[in-house]
């Protein structure tokens, strides 16, 4: 929590805008000790791309202005990417990894926040939370099993864990390289949450992705559990509302049904997208559906399908209160 309070106050101190192309932010930013002439010319090499343009190191290994993305190779031995996400505030964020490969990766992540008045530097761990081995084994099992659990040391020789920030999309990957190059013991392998999370944007942080834990993977489905009543008690507040989650992430491996109710003129968040594709069904009242620049407005029994990678939002238009159901699968 107090992370995330010094995030709004290094915001909120700093009359912001949102603006800067990531060309500029690439120009700007202090990466592999490349000068201003290097990156111009890594940019125009790879927009009038010849053979062996890749041996006038360093070089670019992607470019993607839309979406915000860069990354590079030929500085060092390594590679850096650079991804940067707009907050609804106003301002940007901006992700760096550095990574250094010989067989498993050694990455190094951190990141920037910018305003129209300053670029402020801060740890990975304002923003992201804490990777862990829970993250990847079910160690909560072990412990009811009586299954020694993995130790740091132990983990350490499965090489640890890389970052990918995404080309499309918001979230960040983070892969065990236990799984890419090491073979799990055993006596953990019932134990094996899978080789990679999902961080997932939180409007200026990450969360993490919830895995189903392994006692749930053979859910036995019984009229108890395949029925879902709302109750007021159980629901979640928002800024705009409240939400109440009929079934969760952790029910059917990732797949969701969460009910929405909006006060009038507002919404749950600012339009955004994501690897998932998602839909909509209004229950009452009048929403606004958003999707890639274009807005349609809609009454009850209306579905509004939004596709990966494109950006959406709904909001209330109306005099009274927006209810409406959100289908998602969310990646395990």
């Amino acid at each position: 929590m107090r992370y995330r309070l010094f995030i709004v106050a290094l915001l909120f101190l700093t009359q912001i805008s949102f603006g800067q192309t990531i060309k500029e932010i690439f120009f700007e930013l202090p990466l592999g000790g490349l000068s201003l002439g290097q990156k111009e010319l890594m940019i125009n090499n790879f927009l009038n791309y010849k053979e062996g343009a890749e041996k006038e190191r360093p070089y670019l290994i992607d470019y993607r202005p839309e979406n915000y993305y860069v990354a590079f190779s030929g500085a060092y031995e390594g590679y850096e990417t650079l991804k940067c996400w707009k907050v609804s505030n106003g301002s940007q964020l901006v992700g760096v990894t550095y990574t250094e490969c010989e067989g498993p990766c050694d990455t190094d992540l951190f990141f920037y926040i910018k305003t129209d008045k300053k670029t402020s530097k801060v740890p990975a761990s304002y923003v992201v939370p804490e990777i862990t081995i829970a993250d990847f084994f079910d160690t909560e099992q072990m412990k009811k099993d009586g299954v020694k659990p993995i130790s740091r040391e132990v983990f350490a020789r499965f090489f640890g864990f890389l970052f990918h920030l995404p080309i499309d999309g918001e979230n960040i990957k983070v892969e065990s390289q236990t799984h890419r190059f090491g073979k799990i013991p055993e006596e953990y392998q019932k134990y094996d949450l899978g080789s990679t999370i999902e961080l997932v944007w939180n409007d200026g942080t990450f969360t993490k992705q919830k895995k189903t834990p392994v006692a749930q993977k053979d859910v036995q489905f019984t009229i108890e559990n395949c029925v879902s009543e709302f109750s007021m008690d159980e629901t979640i507040k928002t800024k705009a509302g409240y939400q109440f989650w009929f079934v969760d992430k952790e029910f059917l491996a990732g797949r969701t049904m969460k009910m929405s109710v909006v006060a009038p003129g507002s919404q749950t968040h600012q339009p955004h997208k994501h690897s998932e594709d998602e839909f909509f069904y209004v229950l009452e009242g009048t929403a606004e559906f958003y999707l890639d620049g274009k807005t349609r407005v809609a009454g009850p029994n209306t579905s509004f399908y939004c596709p990966p990678n494109i950006e959406h939002g709904i909001k209330n238009v109306g005099d009274t209160e927006l209810k409406f159901l959100a289908l998602q699968k969310y990646e395990e």
